[in-house]
């Protein structure tokens, strides 16, 4: 009875696929096997000229993203190795900006989680279908 129970949990898990040009989230709720897709949105970057700006953007926004939905799960996406390595330290700086502001003080997240394979490895909005498929990977997790 008790794992029936752990398994129909609601919880909130938000998806993040960093970029420097545009960061891509979303947010589900689960209850059982079956996400619910509540939000879905980008952080527009290309405005900001300076990196390290725009990875303070991404820590800013990604705190009130977690302040609005109250997530209890972080899953995003892992850089991958391309032929530029300057484009992958600035991809890592991205997604530590993320994790930062999920780790932060009175936001400590119960799980994160590295996904690989949600996008093309091109900057790209999240999909409702990504989304989805991320939902779906971390019940098999």
């Amino acid at each position: 009875m008790s794992q029936q129970k752990a398994i129909c949990k609601e919880r909130i898990i938000l998806g993040i696929d960093p970029g420097t040009s545009i960061t891509g989230y979303g947010v589900i709720k689960t209850s059982g096997n079956i996400p619910e897709l509540i939000a879905i949105g980008s952080i527009d970057l290309s405005k900001h000229e300076d990196h390290y700006l725009k990875i303070k953007h991404i820590f800013e926004r990604t705190l009130g993203i977690i302040d609005e939905y109250k997530p209890d799960e972080l899953a995003i996406e892992a850089p991958f190795y391309g032929k530029n390595v300057q484009s992958m330290l600035k991809l890592g700086r991205a997604q530590g900006a993320a994790i930062a502001a999920a780790l932060s003080p009175d936001r400590l997240m119960l799980r994160t989680g590295f996904l690989r394979g949600l996008s093309s490895g091109k900057s790209m909005r999240m999909t409702s279908g990504k989304l989805i498929r991320l939902g779906r990977m971390l019940f098999r997790s």
